[in-house]
């Protein structure tokens, strides 16, 4: 498993044409990488088997309520167990409650929200061709209380609910609208507005903040524009709109898909959002990540960005730390992610690989209520995080560098309230689940030696430039680099880790990448 991203970057330089012979320095560092000694810090990954883990809650004293599910039965018929139970600081498991949904239709549980009530499940029901908007409640020792589904809203569903005062906000896009639910604690729905504006066809949002005022909430995601979709932010009050606005972000090519993946209200003040964009007018395909901090108008402060020419990259799930640092998880084609670590200003300081030697991939977010980002969830694992935010494996650790800043043009948009649907509140039957399949959740846990020392790697930034990168290479000898146009043609040779000037090529993208390997990172000159 240690060699499995050198195997996949490897197939990917070669399908791009670019050489992925090894030379002495390439396997001097591999080896050595592979030879040092292991650190003393050690973490847990937890293995629920057939059992998927959907929410880690911290309830204090040490024990976590766990929220699992596990899939059951054939379409048109599939029904969900949702399995709970509370786990100590050893992770041993005591079983609380494991209920089978009744209704038939299969579940995907979105997100969760913790309330001084106890849980909400944020979840989607698809029954019978079509999406309905679900919540559930569950007390701090995992019994369900109450599980709705809320029609009214065609097939839109909530893509977050959200604790205000008393009551849950919940916020689902269909079509041109953007729907603010208000549900009660029993489960009611006891307010709801519509929100359109006169600039865009669509709207699809992913991501939600609170703010300061519990009635008034940050809404985040993307909205079809000329039949392509761009970033959006509107700030959502309990009559309507505050502000909204469009943010177009400076790809080369000027088109192509951009979205907001995660916002989170700043400890500083403001709002730090994620963007990914993807620009295919030029040669290949390029995707960007741009990392954005906002006031409480929705004005940009400061925005950091970073590209990647390949078969797929984003990154999403932003959280911040007690530090005032910021993590996010970062995914690679062949279905390679990493967890990054950011400053408070958006420098990238650390990078830590999910795939070797434990095998951690489609991470599905970061949790831990008490601590933010201490557990990163993963198919049915779960695993702890470490000092500097690595499950397990090798971390690359950076002490300075970052995308350089750049410029994000803002539209403000008029936002319109419609005539609100209304909303039908439907109790969905829960029941015990049969004899058969009575066996109560159990897990296993692994303790992981992280590596101190990452795998070679190349970094170039900013990106873009207007002339002048930095190069670091985590070798402890120089290695010789070459700069290659999109033919694959030499431009430029020099020597990394080092400053380098390239304001003499013409703009557009090349590729750095270290003599005789796979080792390689992307620029674009402006």
């Amino acid at each position: 498993m240690a060699n499995e991203n050198f195997i996949r970057t490897a197939q990917a330089l070669t399908s791009s044409g670019i050489s992925s012979s090894l030379d002495p320095l390439y396997w001097s560092l591999f080896v050595l990488a592979l030879a040092l000694p292991l650190s003393v810090s050690s973490q847990a990954i937890v293995d629920f088997g057939a059992s998927f883990p959907v929410s880690l809650t911290d309830i204090g004293n040490g024990d976590r309520l766990v929220v699992c599910r596990r899939p059951f039965g054939s379409p048109p018929i599939d029904s969900v167990y949702l399995e709970t139970a509370i786990a100590g600081s050893d992770w041993t498991l005591t079983p609380v409650a494991t209920t089978r949904l009744a209704a038939p239709g299969t579940w995907t549980f979105v997100s969760s929200t913790t309330t001084v009530d106890g849980l909400i499940m944020n979840g989607i029901l698809y029954d019978a061709g079509f999406n309905r908007a679900s919540l559930m409640r569950l007390t701090d020792e995992g019994e369900i209380t109450w599980c709705n589904k809320y029609d009214g809203m065609g097939t839109g569903s909530f893509g977050v609910a959200l604790p205000s005062e008393d009551s849950i906000v919940a916020f689902a896009s269909a079509g041109p609208l953007l729907h603010r639910v208000v549900v009660g604690a029993d489960g009611t729905a006891i307010g709801n507005i519509a929100i359109s504006n006169t600039q865009n066809d669509l709207w699809s949002f992913v991501a939600v903040c609170a703010t300061d005022a519990p009635s008034e909430h940050v809404v985040a995601g993307a909205t079809s524009w000329e039949g392509v979709f761009h970033a959006v932010i509107a700030r959502i009050g309990p009559t309507g709109a505050l502000w909204m606005k469009k943010y177009y972000v400076p790809i080369p090519g000027g088109v192509g898909y951009s979205g907001v993946s995660s916002i989170v209200q700043a400890q500083d003040g403001g709002y730090t959002c994620i963007i990914n964009a993807m620009d295919n007018q030029i040669p290949g395909i390029y995707y960007y990540a741009y990392m954005m901090h906002l006031d409480d108008e929705g004005n940009v402060l400061w925005c950091r960005g970073s590209s990647l020419q390949t078969t797929g990259m984003e990154m999403r799930h932003l959280i911040q730390l007690q530090t005032g640092d910021y993590s996010t998880i970062q995914t690679f084609d062949l279905f390679d992610e990493e967890i990054n670590g950011f400053s408070s200003t958006g420098e990238l300081i650390a990078r830590s690989d999910c795939q070797a030697p434990c095998n951690m991939h489609l991470l599905s977010g970061l949790t831990g209520t008490a601590f933010p980002g201490r557990y990163v969830i993963s198919g049915h694992k779960i695993a702890e995080l470490g000092e500097n935010g690595v499950p397990c494996g090798r971390s690359n650790i950076l002490t300075s560098g970052g995308p350089a800043f750049v410029s994000v043009s803002t539209l403000p948009l008029t936002p319109v309230s419609v005539t609100p649907p209304t909303i039908t509140v439907v109790p969905i039957p829960l029941a015990d689940r049969t004899p058969e399949l009575s066996a109560t959740l159990s897990c296993g846990t692994t303790t992981v030696t992280s590596v101190a020392k990452p795998l070679a790697y190349l970094r170039a930034f900013p990106v873009p430039t207007d002339g002048r990168i930095t190069l670091q290479l985590n070798g402890t000898q120089p290695a010789p680099v070459e700069i290659l146009d999109h033919s694959g043609r030499v431009v430029l040779r020099a020597f990394a880790p080092g400053d380098l000037d390239i304001s003499s090529l013409s703009p557009g993208p090349y590729e750095c990448v270290v003599s005789g390997t796979n080792v390689h990172a992307r620029i674009i000159l402006q």
